[in-house]
């Protein structure tokens, strides 16, 4: 909805600003398109492995190797979750391996849960899920247990897989993660209706903050000190602001599946959470002042980004 008491001056300025110093980019772009072909390769080589697991019981259909298929092409598509952390590879000087990919898997379990619960037949209209297809075939309760079921094997994989290539570290932060992750997805699946802004923000630090440390922790852990721990809690802010702006995207869809929503809670205003948004922006921002100017312009495109959609919600 248009923001008639906001003066969008100040924040069409800033966005600018930040598109201009990430315009400055100077990073070597094919050492980052590098990392990602790298990367997506040892994902590729990952999953191939993994979705043999559905074949075991195929022995008088092709019902088991469809499904290992169709799940195979849902992790596929979702690949991209972890492209914007590649974009700091050659800032950070980060040498990709199996690490990073199997942290991805990990985290990607948890949308199968999210589906489940949801009953999501697609992602967002680019790519049908697996209970999408599930659905289609079986009793909803079916196909939520089932693909409930296919996340836990896909976590349990990629702890396993970790441990078993002696990133100890990385598998007991993700499995400690996820630990407030579950308690948290459970909490935005009971609570609908009448909740204060505090009890929003603890769900969201347990369901969208701790979900994406779970590629953040894995892959910055490499970082030579100071920055390996500045850019984990950078990354933390950035994912509360991020979900704070898809609620605004998202607002209308959540409110017919009563999900919950930064707009739905006492004594907030779509004045009050672009405020919210701005202010969260600019406070990075300001972390940024003292870092290299790679790594700066790197964030600079981040955070333009968020930018650049807050000013189109507020013209629209």
């Amino acid at each position: 909805m248009p923001l008639p008491m906001l003066n969008k001056a100040p924040l069409e300025a800033f966005a600018g600003q930040l598109q201009a110093e990430a315009g400055k980019q100077n990073s070597n772009h094919d050492a980052v398109a590098a990392a990602f072909s790298k990367a997506e390769l040892l994902y590729k080589n990952h999953l191939k492995t993994w979705v043999k697991q559905f074949r075991i019981l195929d022995l008088d259909s092709t019902a088991m190797a469809d499904l290992g298929q169709t799940v195979y092409d849902y992790l596929w598509a979702m690949r991209w979750v972890g492209w914007g952390n590649y974009e700091f590879s050659d800032a950070l000087q980060l040498e990709v391996d199996d690490e990073f990919p199997l942290a991805i898997m990990a985290y990607l379990s948890a949308r199968f849960i999210d589906d489940a619960i949801d009953g999501h037949p697609n992602y967002k209209d680019k790519c049908a899920t697996v209970y999408g297809h599930l659905a289609e075939k079986y009793a909803p309760h079916q196909a939520a247990g089932a693909c409930t079921i296919i996340g836990n094997m896909l976590l349990n994989h990629a702890l396993l897989a970790l441990k078993k290539a002696g990133h100890h570290a990385s598998a007991a932060k993700v499995a400690k993660l996820y630990s407030f992750i579950i308690p948290g997805a459970l909490a935005e699946s009971f609570v609908k209706n009448d909740y204060s802004i505090d009890v929003y923000n603890k769900i969201i630090q347990r369901k969208s903050v701790a979900y994406d440390a779970v590629l953040h922790q894995v892959y910055f852990a490499r970082v030579v000190p100071p920055y390996n721990h500045t850019l984990v809690q950078m990354m933390a802010r950035f994912s509360e602001l991020a979900q704070w702006l898809n609620d605004f995207e998202d607002e209308e869809d959540d409110l017919l599946r009563e999900q919950l929503n930064i707009l739905q809670a006492r004594m907030m205003n779509p004045y009050a959470v672009t405020m919210k948004i701005y202010q969260g922006v600019e406070c990075l921002w300001k972390q940024c002042e003292k870092m290299p100017p790679n790594l700066k312009q790197v964030w600079a495109k981040r955070l333009s980004d968020v930018m650049n959609k807050l000013v189109l919600k507020v013209e629209s």
